[in-house]
């Protein structure tokens, strides 16, 4: 599964503001400008989920292609037993 989370945060940007988009998703508005500008390598489990929410909520998906590294799933965060996270 390939995930493209600057392509979803700019397919969100066309339907609502970066203060928005952050809002909705529960995450700061500096990690959403982050997002935007693919300055998140390896952003974490819990934001990608958030802002599958949003989509969903809208009724859109966005493509999935290889952008700011993150390729599939074992490239992004996921939370473990403890409240930490591993990673891939």
């Amino acid at each position: 599964m390939k995930l493209d989370v600057e392509t979803m945060i700019v397919g969100l940007r066309a339907e609502m503001s970066v203060q928005e988009i952050a809002r909705r998703a529960g995450i700061s508005r500096a990690h959403a400008h982050r997002l935007l500008a693919g300055e998140v390598r390896r952003p974490s489990y819990d934001t990608v989920m958030r802002l599958q929410n949003v989509q969903r909520s809208l009724g859109t998906t966005s493509p999935a292609v290889k952008v700011g590294g993150v390729t599939k799933m074992a490239d992004v965060a996921r939370p473990c037993k403890g409240g930490g996270a591993i990673r891939g």
